[in-house]
């Protein structure tokens, strides 16, 4: 089973519990205004023009087909480590269901391996997609966006993100929710409020998680020809995420923090 690999981050401790072996997939069925992945959107590799070396420019693909046997030969290396808080495969993109095949091929071959899995997703995908993976995903790290009008933001609605969220939920499946924190998009009371209705009618979610926004996929939006968007938009200080944190907590009542 062949699909096409953006990336393979080892060591990272943000993608899932314990140290973890993040694989990052081409395609994805948004459009975040934010996201810190452009390259990744597109079905098929686009060209990353990177910054010159020695007078000439540097091109690569954004993606290169790879072999499920050949990812997780570079998995399996990392296995010493995953013992430490329960680490182990985390497939991403993008959005990992653009390609179910190869994605549900990976958390098979690292279920039968003995190695914890978690799934990244936004779940604006079939069901039948998402469906196919449940058996082999010990975790989702599902994202919840917007509230509201989404379509601006994300380039589609919500619905049937939350639609497959309630019927993960009602399986029975380990989930995480993730929620971006934009500065000006959905740093609200409101987001806040839609944030506690995905709980209310989802109980079972394990957790929170708020990610805080920041620009350190700026350049690659010039390294593919597209306009970064959120360019006037800064980060947050540690204090400001504090504040707010807070401030979110008076309408979430499940385990929270920053992400």
């Amino acid at each position: 089973m062949t699909g096409l690999v953006c990336d393979i981050q080892r060591f990272s401790v943000q993608d899932g519990p314990g140290i973890r072996t993040t694989v990052f997939l081409q395609g994805c069925t948004l459009s975040c205004a934010w996201c810190h992945n452009p390259e990744t959107i597109p079905a098929r590799p686009v060209t990353m023009r990177l910054k010159p070396r020695g007078g000439q420019p540097d091109e690569k693909p954004s993606s290169v087909p790879m072999d499920a046997a050949e990812v997780m030969a570079t998995v399996l290396e990392d296995r010493p480590f995953y013992a430490r808080g329960g680490g182990g495969l985390t497939v991403s993109g993008g959005e990992p269901l653009v390609q179910a095949d190869f994605t549900l091929a990976l958390l098979r071959l690292a279920a039968d391996a003995g190695i914890h899995t978690a799934l990244d997703t936004a779940g604006h995908v079939p069901w039948a997609s998402m469906e196919r993976v449940l058996p082999f995903a010990g975790l989702f790290l599902y994202d919840y966006k917007v509230t509201g009008d989404a379509k601006a933001w994300i380039g589609a609605s919500t619905a049937q993100s939350l639609s497959n969220l309630r019927r993960l939920h009602d399986s029975g499946a380990n989930i995480i929710l993730r929620c971006p924190i934009i500065p000006g998009v959905n740093d609200n009371a409101e987001h806040l409020r839609g944030i506690a209705s995905v709980l209310g009618d989802c109980p079972g979610i394990r957790s929170v998680e708020l990610l805080a926004y920041h620009r350190l996929g700026e350049g690659k939006y010039h390294s593919i020809g597209r306009e970064y968007t959120l360019g006037g938009v800064q980060p947050w200080d540690e204090a400001r995420r504090a504040a707010f944190l807070e401030s979110a907590r008076a309408h979430i009542t499940h385990p929270l923090k920053w992400g």
